[in-house]
């Protein structure tokens, strides 16, 4: 049994230590990035923390997802949703999230929700090619910051990155399309 089958089936079942031990180990990190990114205070980002997490739970134990790489990864976009459901609804603005990056986040989340389409989507990105490779897994997949993207890319600065990234999408999306087309 492979580490991501163990690992899903032991929340499948019930495991309260282990689901007890995920909940303790990656609070912390989550707790601590979204107050940085997206200036959260700590009431705010607890309550949000447990938001995500009942969500990857039930997802999990529903076996809305069968399958998943990188949980971690995957409950911080669960909170990046949650929290941008929450903040649109409320007076409060948050500085971090503009429009394109909403709509390309949900676009990619979606993407890597869907069971067997995880594997397909990677497939697609080895053959998308640089920069545009590079630039989507740092920002979704290890979620670094338009400027730390910027610095480690050599862009002028983060506003290069956000439009690279949204011509890196489109791009993706219409390749996904066509891919989606041929295995049909």
């Amino acid at each position: 049994m492979k580490v991501a089958e163990d690992f899903l089936q032991r929340i499948k079942e019930g495991d309260e230590s282990y689901m007890e031990n995920l909940y303790g180990n990656w609070r912390n990190d989550f707790k601590i990035w979204f107050e940085q990114k997206y200036k959260l205070n700590s009431e705010e980002s607890s309550s949000l923390y447990q938001d995500a997490f009942l969500a990857f739970y039930m997802n999990i134990k529903s076996e809305k997802i069968l399958e998943i790489d990188h949980p971690k990864t995957y409950l911080f976009g669960i909170g990046k949703n949650l929290m941008r459901q929450k903040f649109k609804t409320s007076d409060r603005i948050i500085e971090n999230i503009e429009d394109t990056e909403i709509i390309d986040n949900e676009t990619f989340l979606t993407f890597q929700e869907k069971l067997d389409e995880n594997d397909q989507m990677m497939k697609v990105l080895e053959i998308f090619g640089e920069p545009c490779k590079s630039l989507l897994l740092m920002f979704y997949f290890h979620s670094f910051s338009h400027d730390v993207i910027a610095e480690r890319m050599g862009y002028k600065n983060d506003k290069v990155v956000k439009k690279k990234k949204s011509l890196c999408m489109s791009e993706l999306r219409k390749m996904w399309n066509e891919f989606q087309n041929k295995i049909k």
